[in-house]
Order: C-alpha cells, then sequence, then structure tokens
C-alpha cells in the first residue's frame, strides 16, 4: 500500500466560526440592498425634484422601484424556501 499524498488525500473543511450562526441568509441581505437601494432612489427624488424631469433617471428609478422591489425581494425572499429550492 501507498502513503496518501496531499493530492490524493480526503479535503478536510475547517470548522465554522460559531458567530456565522447569528448573520441572517442570503435572502436577507439581498432584501435589505433592495430596500435600501429603493431607499435611496425615492430620497433623491425627493431632495433634487429636478431628476424627475430627467427621463433616463426616471426610468432607472421605476427599474428599480418595480423590478427590484416587488419582483426581487417579494417573489425571491418569501416564495423560495430556506433550502434553497422553490416553496
Amino acid at each position: 500500500m501507498t502513503d496518501p499524498t496531499p493530492d490524493t488525500a480526503p479535503l478536510v473543511m475547517p470548522a465554522r466560526p460559531a458567530w456565522l450562526a447569528l448573520l441572517p441568509d442570503t435572502r436577507a441581505f439581498l432584501a435589505l440592498g433592495f430596500f435600501a437601494l429603493t431607499g435611496y432612489v425615492l430620497h433623491l427624488l425627493a431632495t433634487q425634484p429636478n431628476l424627475g424631469d430627467n427621463k433616463l433617471f426616471f426610468a432607472l428609478a421605476e427599474g428599480v422601484v418595480i423590478t427590484g422591489l416587488i419582483g426581487g425581494v417579494v417573489a425571491f425572499y418569501f416564495a423560495a424556501s430556506k433550502s434553497g429550492g422553490g416553496a
């Protein structure tokens, strides 16, 4: 018998630190990110009303608010199960 070399030895993953269990999962970070981005776009429109006249900014803001908030957060966060599959 030959001794296992480092190339053929089984890969052993290190243990996860306990503090990682306290962090929210990826879906929660995604929801928070879309919520913050939507809030920032609405804040920009409230503080600088002349941006509403810019058609490019209006189209991008509409895409962020509608697609990002409703499509990304609601469909992905609430419809997906925690195991990664569909509901």
